[in-house]
């Protein structure tokens, strides 16, 4: 199973090389659904799409800037998560450290949700 992650590690090792539709169609499906199991997602009518669209617009060789503009098109679904009890005096300290950086707290909260998978 290969996922985003190890796709975009590939690009920025490779930035110059020139990648086929299909190896491009599974790193689209996996910037969409996380991961791509080869053996049971080429089969499937999304994967097909993908590669049929990834065809059609580039031909049979896409550069790894064009993959990586496909991967970045991907609209990832969002979720809505409501923390219920925060004691007042952390909000309000988050709060201000935000306003003071120039940052939503929802981008900070991303963020940090992001660095804590990654670790």
């Amino acid at each position: 199973m290969r996922t985003k992650k190890h796709y975009e590690d590939m690009l920025d090792k490779n930035p110059d090389t020139s990648i086929g539709f299909t190896l491009a169609a599974d790193m689209v499906y996996a910037a969409k659904n996380g991961s791509i199991k080869r053996g049971d997602d080429h089969g499937g009518v999304e994967w097909k799409n993908i590669a049929r669209l990834l065809k059609s617009k580039y031909g049979e060789t896409l550069s790894a800037d064009a993959v990586r503009a496909e991967m970045d098109a991907i609209i990832e679904p969002t979720v809505e998560l409501i923390v219920r009890k925060i004691p007042e005096s952390l909000r309000r300290d988050f709060k201000s450290r935000c306003a003071a950086e120039g940052i939503s707290q929802q981008d900070k909260i991303i963020e940090l949700m992001k660095s804590y998978i990654e670790r």
